[in-house]
């Protein structure tokens, strides 16, 4: 016999346990907007027990911005702490890499996308491209209140985009330091 346990009730069982979990939830900022709000869905998985979010690979700052603006509003407005939001980058190099990007509900422009793979090295665009929106996304009003990180991926079975993880790493914890000097 099997059932099913709703996942909020599962995280708020989870937060109770004695061993004390540290639990997480996932942030899509795609999801934000157009009558739904994910900064909300955020607030209900903090109060149920998420002491921090991971994101969605980040390929477009707009909604991310978007995303970080109104979760820092709604922390304010209802007067709690904002949980730590660890943005996810990946480096993609292959038109067959984006393709899988997509399918996972990643939103990369057509303008990115272009940009990345007419480029003469599709990699290193796509490491100037997320270092780029970091910047963007780092130089809001925001980025002084909410607890930020990063976490850098790879989705991909070739060794180069997978060996870019590496360099893309480096480029943002560059975009950091130079954001938050003494804070890298």
């Amino acid at each position: 016999m099997s059932s099913t346990l709703p996942l909020p009730q599962a995280t708020r069982l989870a937060a109770a346990h004695p061993a004390g979990f540290t639990l997480g939830g996932v942030t899509i900022a795609e999801r934000h907007g157009h009558g739904r709000s994910e900064s909300r869905r955020m607030l209900q998985k903090a109060a149920d027990g998420c002491s921090f979010f991971i994101s969605q690979a980040v390929y477009d700052p707009g909604t991310t911005i978007r995303l970080l603006a109104d979760y820092a509003r709604d922390c304010a407005r209802e007067g709690v702490a904002p949980r730590r939001i660890i943005l996810t980058f990946i480096p993609c190099g292959r038109a067959k890499t984006l393709e899988f990007i997509r399918w996972l509900g990643i939103a990369i422009a057509d303008e990115t996308a272009n940009a990345i793979l007419d480029d003469p090295a599709p990699l290193s665009r796509s490491i100037a491209i997320c270092r780029e929106h970091l910047r963007a996304i780092l130089s809001q009003d925001y980025a002084r209140t909410l607890l930020l990180g990063i976490n850098v991926e790879s989705v991909s079975i070739y060794k180069d985009e997978i060996d870019a993880s590496i360099e893309l790493h480096h480029a943002l914890h560059t975009v950091v330091k130079d954001h938050w000097p003494g804070r890298a």
